[in-house]
């Protein structure tokens, strides 16, 4: 007999909307990853990319007196591009003639917010410097977010803690770019940026190898 101050579904946790989001998250990871295991080489290659352009990118601000941004936007820029092109293949590989693309999932979504990231980076030189780092650190934490909310709905099978501490890493740079730390000195943001785009860059590797692991 049901409860009537419950009802007869209280305790179904389909029920609560919170969770029914996680879990169409974890279902469209699912189905992506599951279109990205025949290219777990492209996920590779990727994250190398990426790893190869934040070190080229640390050095352009190591190595020399860094008077614009612009380097470091145009590694970021072609890295929220390659991440966009998978998380679109992630959507759409395989389907029959005619049938829709699933939504978009975390890849998709987070390429995209790196690639506008990287041109608020690149363009924004007009700016101010405070507001050039303040617009960047918003775009980095939303950018951080997506990875972690990605991280933490990824299936069992395809889990590395490595997502969620790349997501964590942006998020925690771009709020300290938001609150200004290093956002009125050119060197210590591009020096901020490059690692972020360091710890993707080994994210995706890190993926790649768990993606790997599961097809033997």
């Amino acid at each position: 007999m049901n409860n009537p101050k419950t009802g007869p579904n209280q305790g179904d946790p389909l029920n609560d909307p919170r969770m029914a989001s996680f879990l169409r998250r974890r279902a469209l990871l699912d189905a992506a990853f599951k279109r990205l295991e025949p290219r777990v080489r492209a996920l590779f290659f990727i994250g190398i990319l990426m790893v190869i352009a934040g070190s080229l990118a640390l050095a352009s601000v190591t190595m020399s007196r860094l008077n614009s941004l612009a380097p470091v936007g145009i590694f970021m820029l072609i890295a929220g591009f390659l991440e966009t092109g998978l998380g679109h293949v992630a959507r759409t590989a395989d389907l029959k003639a005619g049938a829709d693309p699933d939504p978009p999932n975390g890849i998709l979504t987070a390429g995209i917010i790196h690639m506008i990231c990287g041109l608020i980076t690149t363009f924004g030189a007009f700016l101010p410097v405070h507001v050039h780092g303040m617009l960047i650190g918003i775009v980095l934490m939303a950018a951080g977010v997506t990875w972690l909310r990605m991280g933490f709905a990824m299936p069992e099978r395809f889990q590395s803690a490595i997502i969620p501490v790349s997501g964590g890493v942006s998020a925690v740079i771009g709020i300290l770019l938001m609150l200004g730390w290093g956002g009125r000195d050119l060197s210590t943001m591009g020096l901020l940026l490059s690692i972020d785009l360091l710890v993707r860059g080994w994210a995706w590797i890190g993926l790649a190898s768990q993606v790997s692991k599961r097809m033997r």
